[in-house]
């Protein structure tokens, strides 16, 4: 992916940093043509911690290049993508993502 480092740790799990919002365009793009802004807004906030929060994605749709949101991590057959976002401005960032 433009734009993401990766790095291989904890065994089987990939973690991808980058500074620059872009990388989650099709995130983005999809809370507003699907509608669920206020799904993911919910889960971005029950999980904020200071300047980070995190969400839960469906595995296996997401080869498509769909995004499905998973409350819980057991939703999904194959394990879910948790995606952390943290950022001294969080509360900017969950606001950008899916505004109230």
């Amino acid at each position: 992916m433009d734009g993401i480092t990766l790095e291989f740790k904890y065994g089987d799990r990939i973690v991808g940093k980058t500074g620059n919002l872009e990388v989650l365009n099709t995130i983005y793009n999809q809370v507003r043509d699907r509608s669920i802004s206020s799904v993911l807004r919910r889960l971005l906030l029950s999980n904020l911690d200071q300047l980070s929060t995190w969400f839960y994605i469906n595995k296996q749709v997401s080869t498509l290049g769909i995004i499905v949101l998973v409350d819980d991590e057991f939703e999904s057959p194959l394990g879910p993508i948790r995606i952390n976002l943290k950022s001294n401005n969080i509360d900017r960032v969950i606001e950008w993502l899916c505004p109230e």
